[in-house]
C-alpha cells in the first residue's frame, strides 16, 4: 500500500465519508526494456540509469509510482502507475517501440510499453474458481 499526494482528485470514489476516505483509481503500465549482450567483462547497465531516461521520455506525465518488477541479463520490466487511464494512453504512445541510447554501447534499447494487466481476478477467474473447486458447495 502506498500513500501518494493528488494533483488531480477528479476521479476520486468516496469509500467512507466520515473519516474523508477515497478511492483513487490508477492505471498501471508495464515498460520492458531489452538488453544488448555484454561483450566486455564488468560491463553493465543501471536499473535506475533506466528508469531515469524513461521518465523523462515521457515528461511532463509524472509517473505516480515507478519500480523494477524484474531484471535479467536479456531485458528490464518496470511498474509503473500514472494518474488515469488517459495518461497511461499516452505514456504508452510514447514509449512504445522507441530507443534508448546508453553510453557505453553502440546499439540502442528497444523500449515496449502495454497496460498492465489487473492484479485482481476478474469475474470469469472468480466464477471458475468456485464452480471447479471440488471441496466448494453451492
Amino acid at each position: 500500500m502506498s500513500i501518494t499526494p493528488l494533483a488531480d482528485t477528479s476521479d476520486l470514489v468516496e469509500l467512507y465519508k466520515p473519516l474523508k476516505l477515497f478511492l483513487k483509481p490508477t492505471a498501471r503500465v508495464n515498460i520492458s526494456v531489452a538488453l544488448p549482450q555484454l561483450k566486455d567483462p564488468g560491463q553493465s547497465i543501471s536499473n535506475w540509469d533506466l528508469m531515469e531516461r524513461i521518465k523523462k521520455m515521457v515528461h511532463p506525465i509524472q509517473f505516480a509510482a515507478i519500480k523494477v518488477a524484474k531484471s535479467t541479463i536479456e531485458f528490464v520490466r518496470f511498474e509503473a502507475d500514472v494518474d488515469n487511464r488517459q495518461l497511461m494512453n499516452k505514456v504508452i504512445k510514447t514509449l512504445d517501440g522507441s530507443a534508448i541510447k546508453v553510453i557505453g554501447f553502440y546499439e540502442s534499447l528497444k523500449v515496449r510499453a502495454a497496460e498492465a494487466k489487473s492484479d485482481f481476478p476478474s469475474r470469469h477467474d472468480w466464477d471458475s474458481f468456485f464452480r471447479d473447486a471440488k471441496n466448494m458447495n453451492e
